[in-house]
Formats: structure tokens, C-alpha cells, sequence
């Protein structure tokens, strides 16, 4: 056997030792995710009828779970925090008063400080689905993190928190040139704080960006904030930022409460904007023409109702 043959067999010994070492390899982890996706499922369809028991009984005793370890303690809190966002009112408080106790909420407090972009997303998800009392500054701060994924779970986060103080520092993100989050995702979230966040929203309509006026407007019109009319037939008649008073007179229309007809009548005859006066003075015409189609409407109705009342009679 010359040198080169038994070089040619070595390779051959080399590349079939590795192909098997590569099936090996394979096959052990095939097995091995399987038998955890078998165990997980045992551990869940074993500890969510308890977790429903619990949320059932009058006085449960929290304790039987907070002692748990390990992979059975991860998968509480994984089934806790499904649920939390299926429930309301104190069942929903049960199990957000399991997690603080077990120290789950306190380890994603801490792992929003954690090397790894995963694991910052994870801690943010379930501080904002658990809305989590005292998370906010730790999801504030998060709003900046050097992950984009991380930035906008934040984000999505914050609203979940029903927190109206949230509204400043979601707002913040649109001051910046960089605009490390999406706006349609602030406004998403500025939405999701709902009618608590009206006042601080109408202050942030003196906000020295465009921008940041302009998202809140518009959120505050889809909000129906009523009390924020006046200040926004403010904003159309004296912010000169282009397309300012526009943005300002749809949010009003939009509303579409006490005040909103005597705004906009306003805005078409005192405004120096012409934009602005066209703009409102063709909702006014849409108002109108509504009304008018309905007064028909019910013109026509009256006849019928007659005859009907007459063949019945």
C-alpha cells in the first residue's frame, strides 16, 4: 500500500467517523427536544387545573407554588402569565400577586439588565402583560435600549401598563432625530393607556416637537377626549407648524362631542389659515348633509309607519 493510498483511507475513516458523529448528534438532540417537549406538556396539563383550582378558591394559599423549583416553577409562570392576560379584576391580581411572591417579577425587573437582547424582550414582555406596580421606570429606560426588538416590546409594553404617567416618556421617543421606535407603535400604545392619559396628552400639546404635538392630536382625537377641544381649536388656530391645524381640526371631528360643532364653525371663520378654514368648513358641510339625509330619512318613514298603523288598526 503506497503512502497515498493509505492517506486516501484515513480521509475516508476521518469523513465517515464525522458523518456518524453528525447522525449521533442529530439523533440525541431529536430526542432530546422531544422528551422536553413531552415533559413540558406533562408539567402543564398538571399544574394548570391547579392554578384554575386556585383562582376558584376564597382564600387560596399561594405558598404550595412559591416553593416549587426549577422546571416546574418556570412553567407556573409561564402558564400564570397566559392566563393573566385572559383575566380581569381580582382573578387576574391573584395571579400578579403569585408572580411578585415567587420573585418572578423581581428577576424581570433585574433581567432588563441582562447581556443577552432575548432575555430583555422576555423581562419586558412580562412586566407590560403583567403590568407589573413599579415597572415603569425600568420599561422607560428600556425604550432606549441598543436592541430594536427590545425597544418596541417595550414600548408595546408601557401601554399595557394603563399607567397615564407612561404618556411622557412614550412621547419622548418622537422628540429624537434617531427615532429608535416606529411612531405607529407609540401611538398604538398612547392609545392603549386610554382616557386616564386625556390630561397629560392635552400637556404634551405644548410640546416644543411637531411631531410630538401632532401624535398627540391625533391620539387624543381618537381617544374622543372631549375636554381637549378647546385646546385643540387653540392649536389649529395658532400653531404654524405645517399641517398643525389640519391634524388639529380632523382630531376634532373625530371627537365628535359637546363643542365640537361650535370648534369647527370657529376654525371656519376666525382662522388665518386658509387650509384650515376649507378644512373646516367642509366637515361642517358633512355634518349637515348628514343631517339632512337622516330628516329625509325619517320623512319618509313617518308615511309608512301611518299606513301600517292604519292596516293594523
Amino acid at each position: 500500500m503506497t503512502g497515498f493510498d493509505l492517506i486516501l483511507l484515513l480521509t475516508l475513516f476521518v469523513l465517515a467517523g464525522t458523518l456518524l458523529a453528525v447522525i449521533a448528534v442529530t439523533v440525541f438532540h431529536h430526542f432530546w427536544t422531544r422528551r422536553r417537549i413531552l415533559q413540558r406538556k406533562a408539567l402543564a396539563d398538571e399544574i394548570r387545573p391547579q392554578l384554575m383550582t386556585m383562582l376558584l378558591e376564597d382564600d387560596p394559599d399561594l405558598s404550595r407554588f412559591e416553593t416549587e423549583q426549577g422546571l416546574r416553577s418556570r412553567m407556573i409562570d409561564d402558564l400564570a402569565e397566559a392566563l393573566i392576560g385572559k383575566l380581569r379584576g381580582a382573578d387576574r391580581e391573584r395571579l400578579v400577586l403569585l408572580l411578585e411572591r415567587k420573585g418572578t417579577l423581581e428577576r424581570a425587573r433585574l433581567e432588563l439588565s441582562s447581556r443577552r437582547a432575548p432575555a430583555r424582550a422576555r423581562a419586558a414582555q412580562l412586566l407590560g402583560s403583567t403590568g407589573a406596580s413599579g415597572a415603569l421606570p425600568f420599561l422607560a429606560a428600556a425604550l432606549h435600549d441598543p436592541n430594536r426588538t427590545v425597544r418596541e416590546v417595550a414600548t408595546r409594553s408601557i401601554g399595557r401598563l394603563a399607567n397615564p404617567a407612561a404618556a411622557g416618556p412614550l412621547l419622548s421617543l418622537l422628540a429624537t432625530e434617531d427615532r429608535p421606535v416606529p411612531e405607529h407603535l407609540v401611538r398604538m400604545a398612547l392609545f392603549r393607556l386610554g382616557r386616564p392619559a386625556i390630561p397629560e396628552l392635552i400637556r404634551e400639546l405644548e410640546h416644543r416637537s411637531p411631531d410630538v404635538r401632532r401624535c398627540t392630536a391625533d391620539v387624543l382625537g381618537h381617544l374622543g377626549a372631549f375636554e381637549a377641544i378647546e385646546h385643540l381649536t387653540e392649536m389649529a388656530l395658532f400653531d404654524d407648524h405645517d399641517g398643525m391645524g389640519t391634524t388639529a381640526v380632523a382630531a376634532i371631528d373625530r371627537i365628535d362631542g359637546p363643542g365640537t360643532a361650535d370648534a369647527l364653525q370657529r376654525l371656519a371663520v376666525e382662522s388665518s389659515n386658509s387650509t384650515v378654514r376649507e378644512a373646516a368648513s367642509a366637515m361642517i358641510a358633512r355634518r349637515v348633509d348628514t343631517t339632512t339625509v337622516d330628516d329625509e330619512d325619517i320623512e319618509l318613514v313617518q308615511p309608512i309607519e301611518s299606513e301600517l298603523a292604519v292596516r293594523n288598526g
